[in-house]
């Protein structure tokens, strides 16, 4: 059960390697990207900016030129972080499956933990890129707006995560 479990796995990879993006510039000239729940191009507000709040992306007043270059990196980034992601499903898979088994195998679960672990790492990594690269889009005004709402964020007494605690306010132990 397993191997074919894998190989379906692994044809799903080889798919997503495959995979060509198709951005805003192979649509018609001087076409604007739609922005929000039915655009199909940029969410509300692109990850490591906030989230889907209260319109924060609409506060900063975008040109179509930076939503372009926004959905243009969202799609950059998706793309080549897409075989990454699909590794990491399978050996997360694998790793229940080792933790499951009837008799644990310490060092593969170790193994495949410690590949886990470099691919997140990776992962993040990218993640990080994706958000600099996109805050090199905004203006001056633009990044001074995100900076005041990220202190009025960590200011708040839910913190910045969906009021998880994550504040100035979080009691600790």
């Amino acid at each position: 059960m397993r191997p074919l479990m894998l190989m379906g796995t692994m044809a799903a990879i080889a798919t997503l390697t495959t995979f060509v993006p198709v951005t805003a510039a192979d649509g018609p000239a001087g076409a604007s990207v739609p922005v929000g729940p039915g655009g199909p191009a940029i969410k509300a507000c692109p990850a490591g900016f906030g989230g889907h709040r209260g319109g924060f992306m609409k506060a900063l007043n975008l040109s179509d030129e930076q939503l372009e270059k926004l959905h243009n990196i969202r799609v950059k980034s998706k793309t080549a972080t897409a075989v990454k992601r699909a590794e990491l499903s399978v050996l997360t898979t694998q790793l229940r499956e080792a933790l499951s088994a009837e008799n644990v195998d310490k060092q593969a679960a170790f193994s495949i933990q410690s590949k886990i672990n470099a691919l997140r790492a990776d992962l993040s990594n990218a993640r990080l890129a994706s958000m600099i690269e996109k805050s090199e889009v905004f203006t001056a005004e633009q990044r001074k707006e995100i900076r005041h709402r990220m202190l009025q964020k960590e200011g708040s007494f839910g913190g910045g995560r969906g009021g998880h605690g994550h504040g100035v306010f979080r009691q600790h132990g």
